[in-house]
């Protein structure tokens, strides 16, 4: 009886910390980083962010070895204008998603380093409100 009951207890502490879902609950999928030409010194990065628990969480920050800085940036249009803004954090609302995509939310990498055109991925880390961090190596697709 004793066993069963402290199963139970560490079943329900992994349910409550997240750390049944791959150890997080925050799940990145589907990204990758626009492939620039070599003049160019700003490119974006777009991914769909899931997040699992009930409560929202918040992209905070970011960094990557292919930029001197990373940002969050939106598009808006306004009077048939389109406009871009920079943002603080991102939201992933609870028990949903948020994609960051073309002409959308995305992720600014600033001031790219010359080594960035000769790799075909970049390392990106993100860092969320809840304290987790997801290091992601995306490939650089070539638009046309």
């Amino acid at each position: 009886m004793k066993v069963w009951i402290r199963r139970l207890l560490i079943m329900g502490a992994l349910f409550s910390t997240g750390a049944f879902a791959n150890g997080t609950s925050v799940q990145v999928s589907e990204g990758y980083v626009r492939g620039v030409p070599q003049s160019s010194e700003v490119t974006a990065a777009y991914m769909k962010i899931s997040n699992s628990t009930s409560s929202p969480i918040r992209l905070v920050s970011a960094q990557s070895d292919g930029a001197e800085s990373v940002e969050f940036h939106e598009h808006s249009r306004s009077n048939g204008m389109m406009k871009m803004r920079q943002l603080a954090t991102v939201n992933v609302p609870a028990n949903g998603s948020v994609t960051l995509e073309p002409m959308g939310i995305h992720v600014m990498l600033i001031g790219l380093k010359h080594q960035f055109f000769d790799k075909k991925t970049v390392k990106l880390s993100l860092r969320f409100s809840d304290g987790q961090t997801q290091e992601l190596v995306l490939p650089i697709k070539r638009l046309e």
